[in-house]
C-alpha cells in the first residue's frame, strides 16, 4: 500500500470513527460532514508536498482544498466571534470561496480528461463534471454525488496522474458520507 493510500485510507478511518461515536452517542450514524473540507485541506496539502514538481494539477487541488476550507462556516468559527462572524457572514466570501472550490475541481478534472487516452472515460469523465456542477448551481447534492462517482469510475477504468486520481475518490467519499448524513437523519 503506498504512502497515499494509507493517508486516504485514515481519511476514511477517520470519518467512520465518528460516525460510530455518533451512533453510540446519539442512535443514529451521523458523519462529521463540517470536518470534510478540514479533512481534504488536509490531505490535498500532503499529497501537494509529495507530488509538488508533478505541476499544474497538484497546484490547482490545493487551491480547491484552500478554497473548500475558506467556504467552511465552521472555519471561521475557530477565528471569529459570533458578533464578527455574523457581520462576515453578511458579505458573501463565504459563497465567493465556495464557488472558487468548484471551479478548481472543475479545472482539475478537465486536466484529467486531457490526460485520458480512452474516449469513453472521457465522456464519462464530462458527464461527471456537468453533473458536479448541476448539483453546485442547484444545491441538489444527489447531482454532485453521481458527478463524483461518475469521474470515479472513469478513474477506476483507466487511472491517469497517478497518485493524485486518488484525490477525487476522497471527494467522492467525502461526499458520499455528507449525503448519507441527510440521508439517514
Amino acid at each position: 500500500m503506498t504512502k497515499e493510500s494509507r493517508l486516504l485510507l485514515l481519511s476514511v478511518l477517520t470519518l467512520i470513527i465518528y460516525a460510530v461515536i455518533g451512533l453510540i452517542q446519539h442512535g443514529s450514524v451521523v458523519f462529521p460532514f463540517p470536518i470534510n473540507d478540514f479533512l481534504f485541506f488536509i490531505v490535498v496539502t500532503q499529497f501537494t508536498v509529495w507530488h509538488y514538481h508533478k505541476g499544474t494539477l497538484t497546484f490547482t487541488m490545493f487551491l480547491a482544498g484552500l478554497f473548500g476550507l475558506l467556504s467552511n462556516k465552521t472555519f471561521w468559527e475557530i477565528f471569529m466571534s459570533i458578533e464578527r462572524l455574523q457581520d462576515f457572514l453578511n458579505y458573501p466570501w463565504v459563497l465567493w470561496f465556495g464557488l472558487f472550490n468548484t471551479i478548481c475541481i472543475i479545472i482539475g478534472t478537465v486536466y484529467l480528461i486531457r490526460g485520458q487516452k480512452s474516449h469513453y472515460t472521457s465522456i464519462i469523465t464530462t458527464t461527471g463534471i456537468i453533473l458536479f456542477g448541476a448539483g453546485f448551481h442547484t444545491q441538489i447534492q444527489l447531482l454532485s454525488l453521481l458527478g463524483f462517482s461518475l469521474i470515479g469510475l472513469a478513474l477506476l477504468l483507466r487511472p491517469v496522474y497517478k497518485p493524485l486520481h486518488l484525490l477525487w475518490f476522497l471527494l467522492l467519499i467525502l461526499e458520499l458520507s455528507e449525503f448519507l448524513t441527510y440521508f439517514l437523519a
